[in-house]
């Protein structure tokens, strides 16, 4: 006999009177709990890795910095333009730089890391590192907070118009 398939269980057999086929499921079930609950335990747990105690340097030589170029601690930022959270982030950056109690202690260097989901990313991206070039961290920063501020603008026409904006 082939088996059928029912309501209450997946496989049953023709053979089981239709007013005993839960019950027939429940034993069923009931013997796979048990089953399961006698095999070993999977692998043990991993230890966790050792805790960090070294910092790594970024190299940041070639990127544009916000805030005094001498002060100690480097807040590094990898970063997109077109990513919505990171255009939250950005004016706390400039908050950050201009804090009478953090200026002189914290630089923040910027990052370029367009993602590949964002088609703007990576042409705001050159756009903002040619504006560099030309015009210098001030300028490069003045640009960013453009772009940031306008992410849903974002495009050739008006990376021109920002970088003249930027200087």
């Amino acid at each position: 006999m082939s088996p059928r398939i029912s309501r209450n269980c997946r496989r049953t057999s023709s053979t089981i009177r239709p007013a005993a086929r839960p019950t027939a499921c429940i034993a069923k079930l009931e013997k796979k709990v048990e089953a399961l609950e006698k095999r070993p335990a999977g692998p043990a747990p991993q230890q966790p890795p050792p805790p960090q105690t070294a910092a790594y340097t970024i190299p940041t030589a070639d990127s544009p910095i916000l805030g005094n170029k001498d002060a100690k601690v480097e807040l590094t930022i990898f970063s997109d333009f077109q990513c919505p959270f990171c255009g939250r982030v950005d004016p706390m950056l400039h908050e950050v730089a201009k804090d009478p109690e953090l200026k002189d202690k914290v630089k923040v260097v910027y990052k370029h890391f367009p993602l590949s989901f964002h088609p703007n990313a990576k042409p705001a991206a050159k756009a903002a590192m040619a504006v560099r070039e030309v015009g210098g961290d001030k300028a490069f920063w003045d640009f960013s907070e453009k772009a940031y501020a306008n992410q849903k603008d974002l495009s050739p026409e008006n990376y021109v118009k920002w970088a003249g904006e930027a200087g």
